[in-house]
């Protein structure tokens, strides 16, 4: 298992690649840099030289996923990866915002290509994000590429549609947003989530019923650690970052959460 989220239990039957739980000094590699990493250690083991060739996804995953880049070791990485992009995908991508190496920069993927490849996941379409980052044909890739910008045009629109419909649910008063919506598709919760955030300048917990639970996404602000107050409460389940994560609770002790949550949040 190849993972960078603190891991909150023990796992005895996996070996187990993560940097929260051993004295690895970079706390801030994305699953993707951990990928090339381990793949670099497969190259060390067996004379090869193929890690190299993938430092670009490395490096982007980095930018993409918003980890910290005050370390030197993932400085290195995207500064490798924006030197040598050689994904035929990425490179059609790029294209569709008629940027080309060199004239690309950390901006271009945190705000316009991490999206894009995003999308497809939200919007129940990773298979073109998959087919796009796999193909070496680069008139296929100029086709998905296409297919994956207008996705993402699709994505905005319904992402802001929720925001705007949520956004009259909101109690201006409460210091927490907490929010429940069974017409959300899932994988908008967390964009939903920030997008509450932005507008309302405070944590917000976007759920959906599942079973005998609600589960969702959390997006909190100005470095608000969501992740530790909710396990302070002792009612949920969480998982991923401080600020942005997962959230599942019973559905029985929902508004007991709640309650408690709105009531000791400061």
């Amino acid at each position: 298992i190849i993972d960078h989220h603190p891991q909150d239990k023990d796992n005895p039957y996996a070996t187990i690649v993560n940097p929260q739980i051993d004295d690895y000094p970079n706390k801030e590699l994305s699953g993707s840099a951990l990928c090339w990493k381990v793949c670099g250690a497969l190259d060390e083991q067996f004379s090869t030289n193929y890690a190299q060739d993938y430092v670009d996804m490395a490096g982007f995953g980095l930018i993409a996923d918003v980890m910290c880049m005050k370390n030197m070791e993932n400085r290195y990485i995207v500064y490798q990866a924006l030197s040598n992009v050689k994904n035929v995908g990425l490179l059609a991508l790029f294209k569709r915002l008629n940027k080309t190496p060199p004239h690309i920069n950390s901006t271009d993927i945190g705000f316009s290509i991490g999206p894009m490849i995003n999308a497809t996941s939200r919007m129940n379409q990773i298979e073109l994000a998959i087919d796009l980052l796999t193909n070496d044909d680069p008139e296929k890739c100029k086709d998905l590429a296409k297919k994956i910008e207008k996705l993402n045009e699709e994505r905005k629109q319904l992402q802001s549609s929720h925001v705007n419909r949520l956004s009259a649910l909101v109690n201006p008063n409460d210091n927490l947003i907490i929010l429940v919506d069974n017409d959300l598709d899932k994988g908008f919760a967390g964009l939903v989530a920030m997008g509450l955030v932005s507008q309302y300048k405070r944590p917000a917990l976007i759920l959906h019923e599942e079973g005998d639970t609600y589960t969702g996404s959390y997006r909190s602000v100005n470095g608000f650690n969501l992740k530790e107050f909710f396990n302070s409460l002792e009612i949920v389940e969480t998982g991923g970052h401080a600020e942005a994560g997962g959230c599942t609770v019973e559905k029985d002790k929902f508004e007991q959460f709640k309650l408690l949550a709105l009531e000791k949040i400061k």
